[in-house]
């Protein structure tokens, strides 16, 4: 397990996605796949984090 995959567990709503054989640009490399997993995220369950917007 990769420490980044550790540190979303800590987070409240965090999730975890690998896009496979990406490097640090995965958004131009992989714009289909990363373009799905942000949409998938955001259009997710609304988190409460007990502060008023």
């Amino acid at each position: 397990m990769t420490s980044s995959a550790i540190r979303s567990g800590g987070i409240s709503g965090a999730q975890f996605a690998v896009l496979e054989e990406t490097g640090h640009l995965a958004y131009v490399e992989r714009p289909e796949e990363f373009a799905a997993a942000v949409t998938g995220f955001v259009a997710g369950p609304a988190v409460s984090t007990g502060h008023a917007l």
